[in-house]
């Protein structure tokens, strides 16, 4: 198959999915599993899958800029007020490409404003000897055991804050 006929037909595919809805991690997850599925003998070091995964948990973030407006819940503030609060760990945001921060839309409550016990379970996080950007990410994106099956951001969603707390005070072993 010609590049160009690889790359039009992929494109399309891509296009189709986003017309349905998928996000960006769910297209990258798919292209991937169809990769290994076709080609189960090939060799993809840890590296590019670690940084795949990173791209694509950072496709579904945003800049500064727009992390300012749901910061807040009574007024917007200034994109270096959340950069401020990401090195006072109250918030969560990952490098981009570029080098500027990049911070996931789920850790902001619906009505503005983070959502209760983020803070807290930051800590909590940080002592963990595995601590990295991405932890974060891992942590409330993936489901726990501890927290039912569910995962923890959506547990402090539910206000299960203590509940997801432990979860992550467990990281540190």
């Amino acid at each position: 198959m010609e590049t160009n006929t690889f790359t039009g037909v992929t494109s399309l595919l891509i296009t189709d999915q986003v017309n349905q809805g998928r996000s960006a991690a769910e297209i990258v997850r798919q292209i991937s599993e169809a990769l290994m599925a076709s080609v189960p003998d090939v060799k993809i070091d840890v590296a590019t899958v670690a940084q795949i995964g990173r791209r694509s948990l950072l496709s579904e973030c945003v800049g500064a800029r727009d992390a300012a407006k749901h910061y807040s819940i009574d007024r917007t503030v200034d994109p270096e007020a959340v950069k401020k609060a990401t090195r006072g760990g109250r918030l969560i945001a990952a490098k981009g490409t570029g080098g500027e921060l990049r911070f996931p839309l789920w850790q902001f409550a619906d009505d503005g404003g983070v959502l209760n016990g983020l803070k807290e379970i930051l800590e909590a996080l940080r002592e963990s000897p595995a601590w990295s950007d991405m932890l974060p990410f891992t942590f409330f994106l993936n489901r726990h055991p501890m927290l039912s099956g569910l995962r923890p951001v959506d547990a402090l969603r539910k206000g299960e804050i203590e509940t997801v707390l432990r979860a992550a005070r467990a990281m540190r072993y």
